[in-house]
């Protein structure tokens, strides 16, 4: 599966070897990216989705982890993702009231989990976190600064 998230990291890129320094890069380099993705065989259309942002994040792990009198935390994965998609997709926009009523449910969240196969609920919310820039794993990243 092929997506525009690579054309965006690659013009990144480009615009990084024209940065003279780190604040010029940031300032010039917006964390609000858009994708379109294809997230399965059985739907052939793609989806519009864009980055998180850090607030929409903290907020999700808060709402998505509970921690007990006793100490237990539990944490739903499958709610994080729903809710991230629920949030980031912008088309089809599972926030919509009419998409929500057309889909003959009465949430965003039963949208989703009606419309979309549990596979297709990963794979849509990965490529979410990949473009709000979890692609990539820290040894990767340390790797990569020592060999430039």
């Amino acid at each position: 599966m092929a997506n525009k998230a690579n054309k965006a990291n690659e013009e990144i890129e480009v615009n990084e070897n024209k940065a003279g320094s780190l604040e010029e890069f940031l300032l010039n380099n917006p964390v609000d990216l858009v994708d379109e993705v294809k997230i399965s065989d059985r739907i052939p259309f793609t989806f519009k989705i864009k980055a998180m942002d850090a607030d929409l994040y903290e907020a999700l792990q808060k709402r998505y982890t509970k921690t007990y009198r006793k100490g237990k935390i539990t944490y739903d994965s499958m709610g994080f993702n729903i809710g991230m998609i629920i949030e980031s997709c912008v088309s089809p926009n599972f926030k919509a009231a009419d998409f929500v009523k057309k889909a003959g449910v009465i949430s965003p969240e039963e949208a989703v989990k009606k419309l979309l196969r549990p596979g297709e609920i990963i794979n849509l919310a990965t490529f979410i976190q990949e473009l709000s820039g979890f692609d990539k794993d820290t040894e990767e990243l340390k790797d990569e600064v020592k060999n430039s």
